[in-house]
This record gives structure tokens, sequence and C-alpha cells, in this order.
């Protein structure tokens, strides 16, 4: 009875497999480029947020220092010059000194960690502007301060692209993390739903359609072989069957 019952369903079972497999494959691939691109917003959002950080930190050290008086200055420094979350440490700033006639720029001997691994990219490579690294929860972002033409100005003792200093700061990306792990589980969910609910498709139209009749015929002409020749088949399937 199991021989029989395989034979049978041999037909259905290899259709199933071979749909299940090409649908799995086509939702994988169109979702692959949403997926890349959830992926790549978060950690773009959070790079963003962190220059923006840096540049408004950067704006309200400016505007302290060229306040008119020192009243003025006062109610700046009563001021978040960088909007936080809460926990997040105040931006620190590195100040360097410029470079000595026919010798390079050198990073303070007292760094150490994320702010001497940024300097030396700087130093190394003047297009980069930006380091970033992530531990756990935590961004860990160095912006490069270069001289510009507008900063020769007040940094004259500073050739135009030297970098002046870097200011760095460490923003907690949890809940982005937390964002982006629950847009996976949706995207993977809507993936799984997508591919179940076409195989429950194919299941009963390639049930009905196809193995419901075929197997009416496998039984007609059992019965014929056996000798009940009187017995007749009974599909009106409108097709090849």
């Amino acid at each position: 009875m199991a021989k029989r019952r395989t034979a049978k369903t041999t037909l259905e079972r290899k259709s199933r497999l071979i749909f299940g497999l090409i649908i799995l494959l086509t939702v994988t691939a169109c979702l692959c480029w949403p997926w890349w691109q959830m992926v790549r917003l978060a950690r773009t959002g959070s790079s963003d947020r962190a220059e923006e950080a840096a540049w408004a930190y950067l704006q309200h050290l400016h505007a302290v220092r060229f306040a008119a008086d020192a009243e003025s200055k006062k109610q700046l420094n009563q001021l978040r010059g960088v909007r936080l979350a809460e926990g997040e440490p105040e931006p620190t700033l590195v100040r360097l000194e410029p470079a000595e006639p026919r010798r390079s720029q050198q990073p303070p001997k007292e760094l150490n960690g994320l702010e001497r691994d940024a300097l030396a990219v700087f130093l190394k490579h003047p297009e980069e502007t930006s380091y970033r690294r992530t531990e756990a929860d935590t961004l860990r972002y160095v912006q490069a301060l270069r001289c510009r033409k507008a900063c020769a100005d007040c940094h004259n003792n500073y050739q135009v692209g030297e970098l002046i200093g870097t200011i760095s700061l460490q923003l907690d990306v949890e809940d982005r993390r937390h964002a982006l792990l629950t847009n996976r589980l949706i995207l993977a969910s809507a993936g799984a739903g997508i591919v179940a609910c076409a195989l429950a498709a194919f299941y009963i139209i390639f049930r009905y359609m196809v193995t419901k009749p075929v197997r009416h015929l496998k039984d007609v002409t059992q019965r014929v072989s056996e000798g009940d020749i009187q017995f007749r088949s009974e599909i009106d399937t409108g097709n090849e069957l």
C-alpha cells in the first residue's frame, strides 16, 4: 500500500518541491534589495546623526568664542550645543598643532584608542573626513576638522587642508539596532508568508486540476485491467485530461 501511495503521489510531490524552490528563490531574490537598503539606511542614519552632532558642537564653540560680551557667552554656555540622548556623553575636542617646517603633523602623544587611530587615518589620507567604529550598542564617531579658506583668517598658522583638530562623540544606537531587528523579522515573516500562501494555492490548484483526475484515471485502468470493462471514467475537466 505504501509503495502504491508513493507511486501515486510522486508527480505531485516533485511538482510541489520544484515549485516551492522556485518561489523560495524568487522571494529571496526580491527581498534581498529591501533587506540591504534597510541595513544601509540604519547605518547611514546613525552616521548622519553623529556628523550633525559634531558640527553642531563646533558651531556652538564658535558662537561662544565670538559672543559679543560676557553675558552672551554665559547664556550660550548654558545652552546645549548638541541634542544628545539621555546618557550620551558630551563631545570632546582634540586640538592639533600645525606642522613644523618640512615636517608633517603629529598626533598628541597622550592620545590613545579610537582618537589616535582616527588621527592616523586622517593624517595618512587627507580625503578622509570621518572615522567610525561600532562597539555593542554604541557608535563611536570622530569628525576631522580641516582648515578651510574661511578658517584661515583666524587659524592663520595652519595651512589649508591641515588638521586643526577632531571632534569625537559616542551615540547610543541600541534603539536603531532594535528597530533594525524588528524590521528584519517583519521582512522575513512577510517572505515566509508569501511562500506559504503560494505553496498552498499551488497545492490546491494542482491537486484538483491534475492529481485528482490522474488518480481517477489510474483507478479506472486498474478496474478495467481486473475485468470490469463496463466501468467508465467520469472526468470533465475541459482540458487535455
